[in-house]
């Protein structure tokens, strides 16, 4: 009896301090998980505090000073709200059009309208993100080599934008097969083909995106500029 008594009450013990043991590390759990939550945060909007400065200093450098740099996001964030694009993506691909634009001197003026027509294009055909991200890399890679070669505007624009070849030799006013030659001859000059290409693509396509890409590209970015 005095035995079976024994027995129970260690069990009891035991099973107490198994029930102590669980409660306190939950608790020690959900209080590491609440530390590392708050450090990822802190990471994060030190992270976004940096590429806003990193992102400011190179716009400054390519376009002439912070004056300008001003002027180039006011463009950006105007074109992100009228296409419903997140003005973050979008700044990182301009930052290699207006350098590449910069440097072949091409006006300010049709280095914006030229990518305007590219990412309005991509957002009325409810394209990816990374899509419009490609389209707008060939576009740099034409203005960076000063002639449109088939490997940009064939494999790099063409695989990523629906039409692209036969708006490109309308934009020529050429047949497909005209231009297809011209292209080879490398006689399709950057600089005179591209703002044409623009106008083409401005007069296709609309520029109305739907509500729901609308939606959640601007609560991304909303969400980054809390950050």
């Amino acid at each position: 009896m005095f035995a079976d008594a024994h027995v129970k009450k260690t069990k009891s013990s035991l099973s107490s301090i198994r029930k102590h043991w669980i409660g306190a590390s939950v608790a020690i759990y959900a209080s590491w998980r609440g530390m590392y939550k708050a450090m990822e945060m802190t990471q994060s909007i030190f992270k976004s505090g940096m590429e806003a400065q990193m992102m400011t200093k190179a716009f400054g450098e390519i376009s002439g000073g912070a004056k300008e740099a001003t002027k180039e996001f006011e463009f950006l964030r105007k074109i992100s709200d009228e296409l419903g694009q997140n003005f973050w993506d979008l700044q990182k691909t301009y930052k290699g059009v207006l350098a590449a634009g910069t440097l072949m001197n091409m006006e300010a003026a049709k280095t914006q309208d030229i990518f305007y027509s590219i990412v309005r294009a991509s957002a009325t055909l409810g394209l990816s993100s990374e899509k419009t991200k490609l389209s707008l890399y060939a576009v740099e890679q034409m203005m960076s080599k000063g002639t449109v070669t088939s490997e940009e505007l064939r494999r790099q624009l063409g695989d990523n934008l629906p039409g692209a070849f036969g708006l490109a030799a309308q934009a020529m006013n050429m047949t497909t097969g005209a231009f297809n030659d011209a292209l080879k001859a490398g006689k399709i000059m950057s600089n005179e083909f591209l703002p044409k290409f623009a106008d083409v693509l401005k007069e296709k396509f609309s520029g109305e995106v739907a509500e729901s890409i609308r939606a959640v590209n601007k609560w991304n970015e909303a969400w980054t500029d809390l950050k």
